[in-house]
């Protein structure tokens, strides 16, 4: 290229073709900017690191419609190999470059590199975060010079002003999975269980600084986080009392069950592009399917499909759960994460969704466009909730576990009526995946899953191994009031109906009944065939929440305030003090109370329609 314009121009001109779809074209155009770049109005560091990280992002598209990260070789490996090359070379040519490291770091995290994901988010969470932040540090002169230049803006600060905070919140979270938390963990801080990672206190870098940074004043203790590193592999708990709100069954979804559904839904299933499962993000979609169970436990009629003859195999165990109430109704719905690159799932209550008036959604592990990881929030809206600020929980909430990877769950004997001081030192268990495994626990209960530093190890109960890198799960929630008198069968929403099978929507193909996992689900009815076992949980008097010290200036939380990312606010801390007004209690009123804003949302909407 003849002079710095041409390259600049050139740049541009790449940028048209990837956002046209020549991603050949582009790639192609963006290596010979990178090549060519010379100083001018743009300095020839600068333009070169963009244009690197532009051409990783477009083999990172490559890798993604290979099947990354769940595929792991072939196609998907190389273009990650292709992306990882380019974003190295962004990074020797503008080591400050923010965008490049984030994106080298969710690729190390995807290829299950925690340690190299944890340097690059520290990288970046010590970069100044404008102009006016590497002044007041002395930065590094190439920062100096962009805070007054004509690009400085667009291609420093702005992309500092998205990553610094992510980069920071993901560290927070990591450092914490592998235990750093700047403070002695408690002896004997969690019960049958052996934490996998040893923490020590005095190794840097620590959670604390970052989280202060961040503007949070509490926090899942050690105890807590240690639930999460409990190795799977250790034998059980014997079962609880009667009392204990949280309980587990091992082979409750006999072979066959399990492997049909597994099939159903495995990562490249039609199911998950069918419904918009991803997609739904934009739309602020939410669908969930509705069983009588009422009309099945009596035998007025025979189950529908694979889940329906499922619900009748498990109402026995969720029946135990809900301490002799009757189950009237349920509602199913599923999710499917990666293994080992999670940043969990945002603590929430299950509330009824019958009168389903407004929309929930929440991305997990969003990070950047090119690394979608959506996954919609369990916490659902009811009508007597935006109305009348009336909360209806299901009597029993449930996970079953089709595959042994992943993160666990976790369960605190905390409701949304509690106070400060009573869940400070609430009981909590934590279930990690077991394939085919059922958990039950009381409805109301704040619950969520809590990211392990590199997930855990596939454990099957003794079923065999399925699911590589898939975290697939079953959610049913279990109501003893009949929470659906109608349904629309015109499209999907909350408790809706299992669609009938069209070429838009063949996926309900995919549950039907053969005839020999019938005959299994019928012959294990009742619960036969299931073990119960104790879950590992936090000793009794040792708190599960813990306040954030305050620290020193300077260090790791110097530099401008941060504010986590929504997509990250998972309320593994808080700002507020936990109890009946912390962050999971405030947002869900805020947004879903009477008046809330995606109430008022939704109500637009439908006037919109009118």
């Amino acid at each position: 290229m003849a002079d710095d314009d041409d390259a600049l121009g050139a740049f541009f001109e790449a940028q048209e073709l990837a956002d046209a779809g020549d991603a050949e074209e582009a790639a192609k155009l963006f290596a010979a900017v990178a090549a060519d770049a010379r100083d001018g109005s743009v300095p020839a560091w600068l333009l070169r690191s963009v244009a690197l990280n532009s051409l990783a992002e477009l083999h990172i598209d490559r890798a993604v419609a290979a099947g990354f990260p769940f595929a792991a070789a072939g196609e998907a490996a190389r273009a990650a190999d292709d992306a990882a090359a380019a974003l190295q070379r962004s990074l020797r040519a503008w080591p400050s470059n923010a965008q490049a490291r984030m994106s080298l770091a969710l690729l190390a995290r995807d290829r299950g590199q925690p340690s190299t994901a944890l340097r690059h988010w520290l990288a970046v969470a010590a970069l100044p975060l404008d102009a006016a932040d590497a002044r007041a540090r002395a930065a590094s002169t190439a920062d100096e010079a962009a805070a007054t230049a004509d690009w400085g803006d667009e291609w420093v600060w702005a992309a500092r002003e998205r990553c610094v905070p992510l980069a920071a919140t993901h560290a927070a979270l990591l450092l914490c999975a592998l235990g750093r938390h700047a403070q002695a963990r408690a002896a004997n801080s969690a019960r049958a269980c052996a934490p996998r990672r040893h923490a020590d206190a005095s190794t840097p870098p620590q959670a604390v600084p970052l989280l202060r940074r961040l503007g949070y004043t509490w926090r899942l203790s050690a105890a807590a986080w240690d639930l999460a590193a409990c190795d799977p592999r250790l034998p059980p708990p014997p079962p609880p009392p009667a009392s204990c709100p949280a309980r587990r069954w091992l082979g409750a979804v006999p072979r066959a069950a399990g492997e049909a559904l597994r099939r159903a839904f495995h990562v490249d299933s039609q199911y998950w592009t069918q419904t918009g499962y991803g997609a739904a993000t934009a739309a602020r979609q939410y669908f969930t399917f509705h069983v009588d169970v009422e009309s099945l436990s009596s035998g007025a009629r025979q189950p529908r499909d694979l889940i329906e003859a499922l619900a009748l195999r498990l109402h026995p165990l969720a029946l135990r759960a809900a301490g002799g109430e009757p189950i009237r109704s349920a509602e199913w719905w599923v999710h499917s994460r990666r293994s080992g690159a999670s940043d969990g799932h945002q603590l929430h209550y299950d509330l009824e969704a019958r009168h389903f008036c407004a929309v929930i959604l929440t991305l997990l592990n969003l990070a950047l466009p090119h690394f979608p990881d959506v996954t919609l929030l369990d916490l659902t809206q009811e009508r007597l909730l935006e109305t009348d600020g009336t909360a209806v929980h299901p009597i029993v909430s449930s996970v079953v576990y089709l595959t042994g990877n992943g993160d666990p769950t976790i369960v605190f004997d905390q409701t949304l009526d509690d106070e400060h001081d009573d869940v400070i030192s609430a009981s909590a268990w934590a279930a990690h995946p077991i394939q085919d495994s059922f958990l039950t626990f009381r409805g109301d209960l704040l619950h969520g899953v809590m990211p392990a530093a590199q997930g855990t190890r596939p454990h099957t109960g003794g079923a065999g191994g399925a699911g590589g890198t898939q975290r697939l799960t079953l959610l049913i929630a279990w109501y003893a009031t009949k929470t659906v008198t109608s349904a629309r069968r015109h499209r999907l929403g909350p408790q809706a109906p299992v669609p009938p099978p069209t070429r838009a929507q063949s996926w309900p193909t995919l549950l039907e009944l053969s005839g020999h996992v019938a005959t299994e689900l019928r012959e294990a009815a009742a619960g036969r065939g299931a073990v119960e076992v104790g879950l590992p949980s936090t000793e009794s008097g040792v708190n599960v929440w813990e306040r954030i010290p305050r620290g020193k200036s300077g260090g790791a939380e110097s530099g401008a305030t941060l504010r986590a990312p929504a997509a990250l606010e998972q309320h593994f801390f808080q700002r507020r003090p936990p109890g009946r007004a912390d962050d999971v209690a405030t947002r869900l009123w805020e947004e879903h109370g009477v008046g809330g804003t995606w109430t008022e949302q939704t109500r637009a909407r439908k006037r919109s329609r009118a």
